[in-house]
């Protein structure tokens, strides 16, 4: 065999080994946090709903679609790979939701009560001041409303907000556990 023969298979082998191996590299990189990316893009379209102006209706059907987003990332393999990603998307949602049934109860109970206001009375809004207190303790002071009663239309943009924080935390964890994977990888 002449010494061009071998040189040539020589070359086709190497190169069919580095485009694997590139081959495969991008298959990590594309795949890595695919889902938590998916998930942070869901929380930040209704983020951005939120701040522009949205209806009720509006509001629990896009929930329902970024709670999908999330559920899909939290439940999968690659969420334990982004502990930090997932608690924060978690916490975040958390916020959505319960902004979601501050609305739906003053939607709910808006002829017992002046219209929007939660702390009127009543065993279930007992436990949602409860709530508000525990998980905003900085409300009273942010919104301008001593407990025990608190306006819907100041309350759900506090309580959005946080989410919003939480959503930042999200996607700057992303970002640094993605890196130290691949420092990981290749260290």
């Amino acid at each position: 065999m002449s010494a061009i023969s071998k040189d040539s298979k020589f070359i086709k082998s190497t190169t069919l080994i580095i485009i694997s191996l590139l081959s495969l590299i991008g298959c990590i990189n594309s795949d890595r946090g695919k889902l938590a990316e998916d998930a942070i893009l869901s929380m930040k379209k209704l983020e951005a709903k939120c701040n522009i102006g949205i209806n009720y209706n509006d509001y629990t059907k896009d929930l329902g679609e970024t709670a999908y987003s999330v559920r899909l990332f939290v439940d999968s393999k690659s969420a334990d790979k982004f502990p930090n990603t997932k608690t924060h998307l978690v916490k975040a949602f958390e916020h959505y939701k319960f902004a979601k049934d501050v609305w739906e109860f003053t939607v709910i109970n808006f002829r017992r009560q002046p219209p929007g206001f939660i702390g009127m009375g009543g065993p279930h809004e007992e436990t949602m001041r409860s709530h508000i207190l525990k998980t905003y303790p900085d409300a009273p002071n942010a919104l301008s409303s001593p407990p025990p009663c608190y306006q819907k239309d100041s309350l759900l943009p506090y309580i959005w907000n946080q989410a919003s924080v939480e959503i930042k935390k999200a996607s700057d964890s992303l970002e640094k556990e993605n890196k130290s994977w691949f420092s990981k990888l290749w260290g």
